[in-house]
């Protein structure tokens, strides 16, 4: 009876700190990780080659590329360990500035005139992004979970991934006009001086004694304490539906970037597209997935959330079998044309927002089946849900490489179309145990009202 309470209490604090001013604060996260992933995003239509033309070589300029994911790989399991120590604003305030730096910095090594300085500029202010982000990302998710009612967690997640779409969309037309317009510093100071105007804007929210209790986080007793560092991510990691849901999270971002090096070459010898019209094919991918996070969090509630899982899985091995086609259907060349490309990248957009919400769904439930409250675990769950990012988006583009050299554009699309169809498979007994704690957790209110 007294958790039956404690609960209740819970979610009315949660309700109310929604209504008084939690509603900026979700807006203002998603504003931030909109923008942090804007920064990393606006210089790839001119970067490579200015680099090159300074000397540096191609192999370099893709370790720039990549630098920031594998420091974020590193440091991300980290961080709820950090934000235990800190708190949640003092990571989300501090990580936001040492980022916001990094980026003006980034505007000035233009000056630099050795090649070889100008790399080892670029691979560390590159990588001080990445760490940064490592942990404000990790304190903006956990802050935008303990932000809203539990009933809304999924479509707050919904939101943060859209943002974060919008941002990795509009960087890089962004920073090439105003590459264009204004020279090399522009793009940097733009985003940087952003970022900072963000950082202050927080900062205001935490220090208001208005703001909601997901700002101004509560000091947690000792039990809490105790809950929070038993919730760690390698020990959540060990139950085997948050574990599934990783492994599928990163399948989902392997899947959105898998056609990163591949997909203009193929597109050129195949219709003669030029870079723009494939950015345009790029676009339909990640304004569809947008699209889909804004609202995935919704149509979970109606459909189930295993089920809409398993249909985005779906949708997005459909997509990617109809890409190729699989050089298994019978006259599968009177498919290739510039409308079905379009249409199955759209559908690979849609099929991974509709699935990526549900998934974070059905681990926060798997969790909360424990006993833990979900302040208690927001922490690792984000950390978890970063980290499988963070791989799916550093292994997508090598695997999607290698499958494409060795077994050609039509067999590595179909390969891993098939390869997603029969991911259900695998998760299915995992998924099933966490969807029947999440209809439990939804009923609880029903049995509380009846004791």
């Amino acid at each position: 009876m007294c958790l039956i309470q404690q609960n209740e209490g819970d979610v009315e604090q949660r309700r109310r700190g929604w209504a008084r001013g939690g509603k900026l604060s979700v807006f203002c996260c998603c504003l931030a990780c909109a923008l942090a992933d804007l920064s990393y995003a606006l210089f790839a239509p001119f970067f490579p080659s200015l680099a090159v033309s300074r000397g540096v070589s191609h192999a370099a300029v893709g370790a720039v590329f990549a630098q920031p994911m594998l420091v974020m790989l590193m440091l991300t399991p980290l961080a709820p360990r950090l934000i235990q120590y800190a708190g949640c604003n003092r990571v989300l305030l501090v990580g936001m500035l040492i980022q916001s730096i990094s980026v003006l910095a980034f505007a000035f090594i233009e000056r630099l005139e050795e090649p070889l300085h100008f790399t080892i500029a670029a691979l560390l202010l590159r990588s001080v992004q990445g760490g940064a982000s490592a942990f404000f990302e990790t304190a903006a998710g956990s802050l935008v979970m303990r932000a809203v009612p539990e009933n809304m967690v999924g479509d707050a997640i919904g939101w943060t991934e859209a943002a974060r779409g919008l941002g990795s969309l509009g960087g890089p037309p962004l920073g090439g006009l105003l590459f264009q317009t204004a020279g090399f510093e522009a793009p940097f100071l733009a985003a940087g001086g952003a970022m900072l105007l963000m950082n202050g804007v927080q900062l205001v929210i935490a220090l208001s004694k208005t703001s909601t209790s997901a700002a101004l986080l509560p000091p947690a007793d000792a039990s809490a304490t105790a809950s929070k560092a038993s919730s760690s991510p390698w020990r959540m990691l060990q139950m085997p539906p948050i574990a599934a849901g990783a492994f599928i999270c990163t399948c989902f971002l392997i899947a959105i970037s898998f056609l990163d090096p591949s997909l203009q070459p193929e597109m050129k010898a195949r219709f003669g597209m030029g870079p723009a019209q494939v950015g345009l094919l790029f676009g339909t991918l990640i304004l569809a997935y947008i699209l889909l996070s804004l609202v995935a969090g919704a149509t979970a509630s109606r459909l189930g959330s295993l089920l809409q899982l398993n249909l985005g899985i779906a949708l997005t091995g459909l997509g990617y079998i109809a890409l190729g086609p699989i050089p298994l259907l019978p006259h599968g060349e009177r498919f290739q044309s510039v409308p079905q490309v379009a249409a199955a990248m759209a559908v690979i957009g849609l099929g991974a927002g509709l699935g990526y919400v549900p998934m974070t769904n059905l681990m926060l439930a798997a969790a909360r089946s424990t006993g833990r409250r979900v302040d208690e675990i927001s922490d690792a769950l984000s950390a978890i849900v970063n980290f499988s990012f963070c791989v799916g988006a550093a292994a997508g583009p090598w695997i999607g490489g290698v499958l494409v050299q060795f077994a050609g554009f039509d067999w590595a699309s179909s390969i891993l179309g098939m390869c997603m169809l029969s991911l259900p498979a695998f998760s299915l007994p995992f998924m099933l145990s966490a969807s029947r704690a999440l209809k439990r957790s939804k009923l609880q209110p029903a049995h509380a009202a009846t004791d």
